[in-house]
C-alpha cells in the first residue's frame, strides 16, 4: 500500500479518468438498460474499434494527420454506428433487432481488416480489446473530461423527456415530445458514454460495465432514480477496486472491473435471497 502511495502522481491520471467513466457508463446505461437494448454497446464499441484502426492507419498513411488522436476517429465511428442502428431499425421495422447484429459485424470487420493491415495485433491492440486505464495520459483525460461534461449536461437538460419515451412513448408523443429528436440525441450520448468506456474496459467487455451495475442496482433500489444512484455507486466502486487489483496483480484493467463487478452482482444476489428466506420463515413462525 506504501509503494501504491508513492506511485500516487502516476496514478492520478487513472483514478480521475476512471472515477469520470465509472460515473457516466452506469448514468447511460441505465437508460439503455430500461429500453432493452444491452446488446447495442457491443456494437457501437466495435464501431469504435473500427475508428481507432482506421485512424492509425490514415495516420501512418498521411504524416499531416499522424498528430491526431486515433480515439478521435473512434468517437465518431461509434457515432455513425448510433445513427446507423437508428436508421436500419426503421428500415427493419418488423425485425428492428437485426440492426444491432449488422452494425456489430460491420465494426468487427472493419476493425481486424484494418488492425490486420497495420499488423496492429500486438499490446495496442490487447489494451484496446480488455482496457488499460494505467496507460492513459494527460490528453486522454482532457478528452474523458470533455465528453462526460457534454454527456451530463444533455442528460440533465433532456432528462424528462428521456424518461418518458424510455418507459411511454405514445404518451410522450401526446405530449408534444419528438421522439425522433430525443431518440438522436440518446445515440449521441450513448456513443461518446461507450467511446470513453472502451479506454477502462475496453471493446470486449464494454457492455459487461453497461450492464453489471445496473442490473446489480435492480436488486436494490427501489424507484428508478435509486437504481441510478446505486448503479453509479456501483459503478465507481468496481473501476477503482479494479484499477488498484491491476496494478497490483498485474492483469488487464478491464477484466479486473468486469470481474469485481459480477461478484458484486453475485454477492447482492445471494444477501436478497438470504434476507428473502429469513423474512419467509419469520412470516412462517
Amino acid at each position: 500500500m506504501i509503494e501504491f502511495f508513492q506511485n500516487l502522481s502516476f496514478m492520478k491520471t487513472a483514478f480521475l479518468v476512471g472515477i469520470l467513466i465509472g460515473g457516466i457508463t452506469p448514468l447511460i446505461g441505465v437508460f439503455i438498460f430500461a429500453r432493452r437494448l444491452p446488446h447495442i454497446s457491443e456494437s457501437l464499441s466495435q464501431m469504435n474499434l473500427a475508428g481507432v484502426a482506421i485512424g492509425s492507419t490514415i495516420g501512418s498513411a498521411v504524416p499531416y494527420l499522424s498528430g491526431i488522436n486515433p480515439r478521435i476517429y473512434g468517437v465518431i465511428f461509434a457515432l455513425i454506428g448510433a445513427f446507423l442502428v437508428e436508421l436500419l431499425r426503421k428500415v427493419f421495422r418488423d425485425f428492428s433487432d437485426m440492426s444491432i447484429p449488422i452494425i456489430l459485424s460491420f465494426g468487427t470487420g472493419l476493425g481486424a481488416l484494418f488492425f490486420s493491415i497495420l499488423h496492429g495485433f500486438n499490446a495496442d491492440f490487447f489494451n484496446y480489446l480488455f482496457g488499460s486505464l494505467i496507460a492513459v495520459n494527460q490528453s486522454d483525460l482532457n478528452n474523458t473530461l470533455i465528453i462526460s461534461f457534454i454527456v451530463v449536461i444533455i442528460l440533465l437538460i433532456f432528462y424528462r423527456p428521456l424518461l418518458l419515451i424510455t418507459f411511454d412513448a405514445e404518451y410522450a408523443q401526446v405530449t408534444g415530445i419528438r421522439k425522433k429528436w430525443i431518440d438522436a440525441i440518446f445515440m449521441v450520448l450513448m456513443a461518446l458514454t461507450i467511446s470513453v468506456s472502451v479506454q477502462a474496459v475496453g471493446v470486449m467487455l464494454v457492455t459487461g460495465m453497461m450492464t453489471l451495475p445496473i442490473a446489480t442496482a435492480i436488486f436494490i433500489g427501489k424507484s428508478f432514480k435509486s437504481v441510478i444512484f446505486l448503479s453509479i455507486i456501483f459503478g465507481e466502486a468496481a473501476v477503482l477496486i479494479g484499477l488498484v487489483l491491476s496494478y497490483y496483480l498485474s492483469i488487464a484493467t478491464g477484466g479486473a472491473i468486469i470481474t469485481f463487478s459480477l461478484l458484486c452482482f453475485l454477492l447482492v444476489i445471494g444477501v436478497k435471497h438470504i434476507y428473502r428466506m429469513s423474512m419467509r420463515r419469520h412470516i412462517q413462525k
